[in-house]
């Protein structure tokens, strides 16, 4: 695809409320299967809870022979207030929007050629999506996804290096915002061919 498709792509993730968007080589997206350790409690409660995430999204060694099928990539941020980072509750609203927006891109590409697209968020789309439900219908086998034009692929259930993923595009730790207050981000990935 053209220069012109990726650019639309980037353009559409700012105009949707990134700070920032821009293509990537897969190539260079960097795969650590120590990282399915944040998903693991304590540091997350979402382990096993939804489809989305660990264990039931592919291997680190999937992921990694997934990206190989890949020519472009576009990674996108999504900044929010630390302290609304940081709160259990909150956070998840977050989330929400970055799997929302994951997925719109994702369809966007589509339209727009990349036939074969395929998104992954941060975050636990059973926590954004379906935390007052009892349980996950793909996980207990008595259905479909709840929101399967919304859930994403948890990026760091398959081992993708967040830390080495915005060093490399350049990104800041914290910004600040208008208020003063620190910002931090979170990262959606679309994968394009």
């Amino acid at each position: 695809m053209d220069e012109e498709s990726l650019r639309l792509i980037t353009d559409k993730a700012v105009e949707l409320g990134a700070a920032a968007a821009c293509k990537v080589d897969p190539s260079a997206i960097t795969i650590n299967p120590e990282f399915v350790e944040f998903c693991r409690p304590p540091q997350c409660d979402a382990y096993g809870a939804g489809g989305n995430c660990p264990p039931n999204v592919m291997s680190t060694g999937d992921f990694e022979e997934l990206l190989g099928h890949y020519t472009h990539a576009v990674a996108f941020k999504l900044e929010a207030p630390m302290g609304l980072l940081l709160e259990e509750e909150n956070r998840f609203e977050v989330i929400k929007v970055l799997q929302e927006t994951t997925a719109r891109l994702e369809r966007l590409a589509v339209d727009t050629g990349f036939e074969n697209a395929r998104g992954f968020a941060g975050g636990s789309c059973r926590r954004a999506f379906c935390r007052d439900e009892e349980y996950c219908e793909v996980i207990e086998g008595t259905g479909a996804c709840r929101n399967p034009d919304k859930a994403r692929p948890s990026l760091s259930g398959v081992g993708v290096n967040f830390r080495e993923l915005k060093r490399k595009l350049e990104w800041e730790d914290c910004s600040v915002g208008p208020d003063g207050e620190p910002l931090g981000f979170m990262i959606g990935l679309v994968l394009l061919d």
